[in-house]
């Protein structure tokens, strides 16, 4: 009998942290909060003009909405309506909020990207893509665009793609 007191106990402190987790969101409007220190934090990582319509999580996904990155450079454009990311919130908060593959799974829906290349003519200059394996363990995405844009005299296709 004692046994399922301490179990009802344990289920019952849960269930309370739960509720107390949902108001403080909801109610406090830590969405809001988290939206805007996600927008100044991806600014400055990226150099770009980040805007993000609606943006809402709970302790295990994120939803993303009306996503918009601009280059400040005039490099590249993404327009995302939608994307949801599932994590472990255990692992966010014990790595320190550090690159870690916490966000298991990632689902892009619609994206649109705009990228321009100009070369500027050194054979020095070599472009790589960011590797992105640190951030999360699968990406997947839903009926995507890009438009790719070269201005390099040395580059050209053999094969239409």
């Amino acid at each position: 009998m004692k046994k399922q007191k301490w179990l009802l106990i344990i289920v019952g402190i849960l269930f309370v942290i739960n509720i107390l987790f949902f108001v403080l969101v909801r109610l406090v409007k830590v969405d809001k909060a988290v939206q805007n220190k996600l927008e100044n934090y991806l600014s400055q990582k990226l150099n770009a003009e980040i805007t993000i319509e609606e943006f809402s999580f709970n302790d295990k996904q994120i939803n993303i909405y009306g996503l918009s990155i601009v280059d400040q450079n005039g490099n590249f454009e993404i327009q995302v309506p939608q994307i949801y990311l599932d994590y472990k919130i255990s692992d966010l908060f014990f790595s320190g909020f550090t690159r870690t593959k916490s966000v298991e799974k990632m689902f892009v829906y619609q994206p649109q990207l705009k990228f321009h290349y100009q070369s500027t003519g050194s054979s020095a200059e070599k472009f790589t893509f960011p590797d992105l394996n640190d951030y999360f363990k699968e990406l997947t995405i839903f009926q995507g665009n890009l438009d790719l844009e070269l201005d390099d005299p040395g580059f050209y296709l053999k094969k239409k793609i």
